[in-house]
């Protein structure tokens, strides 16, 4: 019996009801569920605490099946004690803003409002809306705080929630680069240094630190962070106009998309290998 295999009955098995219950045990459509609709769901859902989609029980339990055999520590138990916790990749609010109200026939969100967009943007905008809340946009990363800061909180901060250019700061740090800015992270690394560790500090280490992520699509051929695609605006800034915006928008839907396509893949396939394990 391995450590933790009681971990490995509990999630394959609330998966597989999961799956059961929704699609006859397929495992396809789970890659585009929206896990918002799990809130106020007391089984698969946040119970006794505040509901977040990336931080769901069932979300808790894709993380230990999908890397609980590859990144040290990861069991429900450090889920749950917030040694990690489930982040959200490719950000929706920086882009478009929170939503406003629903009309009940569309949603609409602050910073797709500023800009007068036309119906074609609203409803692309509401689609990623519901992709950007699936399992390819998901990871579990680790959370233990500085002062009241995380991995996650901080690039909020000083990222601008991009998590390209938040992994392009972790790739100097994999290199050891001079002059990199002064900022938390070589701080927060410390502190979370039992899963960093795990991973050399060269070109190989952030290769592999990438590829047990499933983090590659943001990588150039070259495995260097492709951080150019995209404008990395706020909808809040001056700087946009209703065109520009309108251009940034659908690059930003397109490239995310695409990303979270990809991982949702590698992630399915890797859950049916775990499904069909033996414990």
């Amino acid at each position: 019996m391995k450590k933790h295999d009681g971990d490995l009955k509990a999630c394959r098995e609330l998966l597989l009801t999961f799956l059961d219950e929704k699609w006859k045990g397929d495992t396809q459509p789970l890659s585009t569920f929206d896990f918002s609709s799990l809130k106020g769901n007391k089984k698969y859902g946040c119970r006794g605490r505040k509901f977040d989609c990336d931080d769901t029980d069932l979300a808790r339990a894709i993380y230990y099946l999908v890397w609980g055999d590859l990144l040290p520590y990861l069991t429900l138990d450090t889920l749950k004690r917030k040694w990690y916790r489930g982040d959200t990749l490719n950000s929706f609010h920086t882009m478009f803003g929170k939503e406003v109200t629903s009309d009940g026939s569309q949603k609409r969100f602050w910073g797709v409002e500023k800009y007068f967009p036309d119906l074609a943007l609203k409803k692309s905008v509401e689609r990623f809306h519901q992709t950007y809340h699936t399992i390819g946009n998901f990871v579990p990363l680790p959370n233990k705080k500085l002062g009241s800061q995380t991995f996650n909180t901080y690039r909020g901060v000083k990222y601008g929630d991009y998590f390209d250019l938040f992994l392009k700061r972790l790739e100097h740090w994999f290199l050891n680069e001079e002059g990199l800015d002064d900022d938390k992270v070589e701080s927060l690394i410390q502190e979370n240094s039992f899963y960093l560790d795990r991973f050399e500090r060269n070109k190989d280490g952030f290769k592999s630190f990438c590829e047990v992520n499933y983090f590659t699509d943001y990588l150039t051929e070259e495995w260097n962070v492709n951080h150019g695609v995209i404008a990395h605006s706020r909808w809040w800034h001056g700087n946009l106009t209703k065109e520009t915006y309108s251009v940034e928008a659908y690059t930003y839907m397109e490239y995310s998309s695409a990303i979270i396509e990809s991982r949702a893949n590698k992630i399915i396939e890797k859950l049916d290998i775990r499904l069909k394990d033996s414990y």
